[in-house]
């Protein structure tokens, strides 16, 4: 019986499973993961789910059954460490090892990290998973202000939840209007008066220097030297393809599998 492994149990590693037995494919389908959770659907993570609107089951793409009524092997909090593409082999975290015929890379793109000094402390925050999202939430109820770094989806998202919840926003932003990569200057105008009409403050022309405090975020330090006082931070800088695993595999990889 041909073996499928599909790497990575988010929306596109379900989906290609999904597609697989809808086009007829009658062997045996893997999909690993390294999250707890089934597949989910990601845009609410920085809006209803964030604001406590939706709770955690509408978020999975597919049913409690629909795995095991598609003979899929859905293995959770499983990551592969290693791809063996001569053997037909990949090394899992816990020390097994799966045996496949073919497989699908489906690894996402994790947030792009921010190498500044302070990146480490307490209540900076990256948003991608349900995880980020939970521990991201309690600043939304906290006093003081919540900074987003970055104008993208993301952050404007992150900012409208902070703000409908009632904290003080701004948001730093390196270029001179939003969504600068991704959308013309009159749809970056209208999201700046939409979010001012709501009350959130915008830095543009902004760099990160640093961030600061005592074993928790209290400000940011931009790069002319003024400090924005914060109690937490959301950065939303983008994403970087998670290639490694594929390139350790010997597979070529530019921005992507």
């Amino acid at each position: 019986m041909e073996k499928i492994l599909i790497i990575g149990a988010g929306q596109a590693g379900v989906q290609i499973a999904a597609s697989l037995r809808q086009a007829g494919f009658e062997g045996a389908v893997a999909l690993v993961g390294a999250e707890s959770q089934p597949p989910y659907q990601r845009p609410p993570l920085s809006k209803a789910y964030l604001q406590g609107e939706l709770d955690m089951p509408r978020l999975f793409l597919r049913g409690p059954d629909f795995y095991e009524k598609n003979r899929i092997d859905l293995q959770l909090s499983t990551r592969v460490e290693s791809v063996d593409l001569a053997a037909g082999t990949a090394r899992l975290g816990d020390g097994r090892s799966l045996a496949f015929d073919k497989v699908a890379f489906a690894t996402g793109a994790p947030p792009r990290r921010l190498a500044v000094p302070g990146a480490d402390l307490a209540g900076v925050h990256y948003l991608r998973t349900i995880a980020d999202s939970d521990a991201l939430r309690p600043a939304l109820s906290a006093e003081g202000t919540v900074a987003v770094i970055g104008a993208g989806y993301i952050g404007l998202e992150v900012a409208a939840s902070a703000r409908k919840a009632g904290r003080d926003v701004v948001v730093i932003e390196a270029l001179d209007r939003p969504l600068a990569r991704v959308a013309g200057r009159e749809v970056s105008d209208y999201f700046v008066d939409l979010h001012r009409r709501h009350g959130v403050k915008f830095r543009f022309g902004a760099r990160v220097a640093g961030f600061e405090g005592k074993g928790a975020v209290a400000a940011i330090a931009l790069s002319g030297g003024e400090l924005i006082p914060c109690a937490a931070a959301l950065v939303g800088v983008g994403a970087v393809p998670e290639t490694a695993l594929a390139a350790s595999a010997g597979l070529p990889v530019q921005n992507g599998v």
